[in-house]
């Protein structure tokens, strides 16, 4: 059975990781208007329209605390074998 070795599977992790948070850096900066105002009738025209705002502000939510989450880990102390 192939395995991948080490440092191809921490190269292809590192690039997909830099994709993700491009990505991610690109969709919160094209709804940073939406995300720093409020989801009102009168912008968003019915309530399908502030549904939408609502999800998107909390998916946004989502991603940020998970990309935290998930940066932090490294720094977390590794448990000790017995």
């Amino acid at each position: 059975m192939r395995i991948l070795s080490p440092k191809h599977n921490l190269i292809i992790n590192t690039a997909l990781s830099c994709l993700w948070i491009l990505g991610l850096s690109f969709l919160t900066w094209n709804l940073g208007w939406t995300l720093g105002h409020r989801c009102l009738l009168t912008t968003w025209h019915n309530g399908s329209g502030i549904m939408v705002c609502r999800l998107y502000k909390a998916c946004t939510a989502f991603t940020v605390t998970g990309l935290y989450v998930l940066s932090s880990l490294p720094s977390l102390p590794h448990p000790q074998k017995p």
